[in-house]
C-alpha cells in the first residue's frame, strides 16, 4: 500500500464550524504484521456563517422546516464543505491534486 493523503470533514451539532484535518496514512511492516501510521499534515476549524446556521436551525423544526429550502440547504452545506477544504489546502500549502480521498458525515 502506498501512503494516502485523506482529508476528514466533521461538523457538529454546535453549529459552529468545520473540522477539516488533512491526515497521511502510511504502511508499517512489523514482524506480528502489516500496520499503518497517520500523521497529521494540517488542520483547521472552519466558520460556519451566520445565515447557514439560521438556514440549518429553521430546518430543525418541523413547523418552519420545508422540502424546498432543504433541498436549497443541501447544495449550501456542500459548497461550505468545499470551502473548507480549499482553506486547509491553502493552509497546508497543499492542492487538491496532492489529495487521494475526502471523508464527510453524511
Amino acid at each position: 500500500m502506498d501512503k494516502l493523503r485523506v482529508i476528514g470533514l466533521m461538523s457538529g451539532t454546535s453549529l459552529d464550524g468545520c473540522d477539516a484535518a488533512l491526515v497521511e496514512i502510511a504502511p508499517k511492516n512489523y514482524d506480528v504484521g502489516n500496520k499503518v501510521t497517520i500523521s497529521t499534515i494540517d488542520f483547521i476549524c472552519y466558520p460556519m456563517p451566520d445565515d447557514l446556521r439560521l438556514k440549518i436551525n429553521k430546518q430543525l423544526k418541523p413547523e418552519t422546516s420545508r422540502i424546498d429550502e432543504l433541498a436549497v440547504l443541501d447544495s449550501l452545506l456542500s459548497r461550505w464543505f468545499v470551502e473548507a477544504v480549499f482553506a486547509l489546502l491553502e493552509k497546508a500549502k497543499m492542492s487538491p491534486s496532492d489529495v487521494d480521498v475526502i471523508g464527510c458525515h453524511g
